[in-house]
């Protein structure tokens, strides 16, 4: 497996990783918001608010460093493309956009992440990033 890789200019970053698991596997496990407090260990809570029309509202929280952060997103899964986008509409983070997307690649999954860079993101008080 190879590790995570991230290019960052002033205002957007990507950050990337390979791994050992089908495209189509990956993007259903990702794609699935109710799960993600159980898989990532720093989510406090995923709240779904509603779906309509493809696009899943859900309140979160999760926590950076000492600090709970909490926000609400618009989710937008296209399973074809195996793109999921979020538009943060709430919160600390409002505004922020972030697309998560899967290619097949060595027999594996680039899993690849590009939203604000972390210079650009808002900050809690004790000047951290929100992740």
């Amino acid at each position: 497996m190879w590790g995570p890789r991230a290019l960052v200019d002033p205002v957007h970053s990507t950050a990337s990783i390979w791994i050992e698991s089908s495209p189509r596997d990956l993007f259903e496990l990702v794609s699935d918001l109710s799960r993600w407090d159980r898989l990532l260990p720093h989510y406090r809570y995923v709240r779904i608010l509603s779906r309509r029309d493809g696009t899943t509202h859900a309140a979160m929280s999760a926590r950076r460093g000492f600090f709970p952060v909490f926000w609400e997103a618009l989710q937008t899964v296209d399973p074809e493309a195996r793109t999921i986008r979020f538009r943060h509409v709430r919160g600390i983070t409002r505004g922020m956009e972030v697309l998560w997307s899967f290619t097949p690649e060595r027999g594996g999954t680039r899993a690849r992440v590009e939203g604000p860079a972390p210079e650009a993101r808002p900050t809690v008080p004790a000047g951290r990033p929100v992740p």
